[in-house]
């Protein structure tokens, strides 16, 4: 379902990247640098997001998140050299902020403040994060039932959190699509998607 309220592009002040720090993402002829500050949050909490150019990273540091320039929100495997796994590939249509909002979605607007893609992962208490198999997701409080499978499933139970939205699984006979996510590189990195489904803007 497309996000129902009224878009307002976050606030400087509204918009804490990582708990006040940042990482930068730093591309130069081909060579990657990471720089950070000394603590970084593991956890877009509502109301936090990344703005253009800034990242997040998984638990350990296997993955980083990227708000691209291009309008492209990607997960790189972080393993010595960064590599594409999965993306809301939407290069070209404007994104300039990705957003944690408070009402459970996890959101690219453009400049306008128009949605551009989401999750449709309404609810209260949501956070995104990416995990240790470098998949991007959106958790509630509560318990992963034990039926559910997966890479990364027995951390999920570990924190006390149920995903209520996970990247499309990869599936390399699908060519990317301008409407949907897709993944690119290791199929097992990409995740599952487990309830919901995925709404892009027009």
């Amino acid at each position: 379902m497309k996000p129902t309220k009224t878009v307002v592009m976050p606030r400087d002040s509204e918009l804490m990247t990582m708990k006040g720090r940042s990482i930068k993402l730093v591309l130069c002829a081909g060579l990657v640098f990471v720089s950070s500050g000394a603590s970084q949050a593991r956890i877009l909490q509502p109301g936090e997001g990344l703005r253009t150019g800034e990242t997040m990273l998984s638990e350990e540091g296997k993955y980083i998140g990227v708000m691209q320039h291009d309008g492209n929100f990607v997960v790189y495997s972080n393993d010595g050299q960064l590599r594409p796994i999965w993306s809301t590939n939407t290069t070209g249509r404007g994104a300039v902020v990705a957003n944690m909002q408070r009402d459970g979605n996890f959101v690219l607007y453009d400049a306008a403040g128009r949605p551009v893609w989401w999750t449709a992962s309404n609810g209260r208490d949501r956070t995104f994060a990416i995990t240790e198999h470098g998949q991007a997701m959106v958790v509630a409080p509560g318990r992963a039932g034990n039926r559910m499978r997966g890479p990364g499933t027995s951390v999920l139970r570990r924190l006390g959190v149920k995903p209520v939205w996970a990247a499309k699984e990869y599936d390399r006979r699908s060519m990317p699509a301008r409407s949907g996510p897709y993944c690119v590189g290791d199929p097992h990195a990409c995740g599952k998607k487990l309830h919901g489904v995925l709404h892009h803007g027009p």
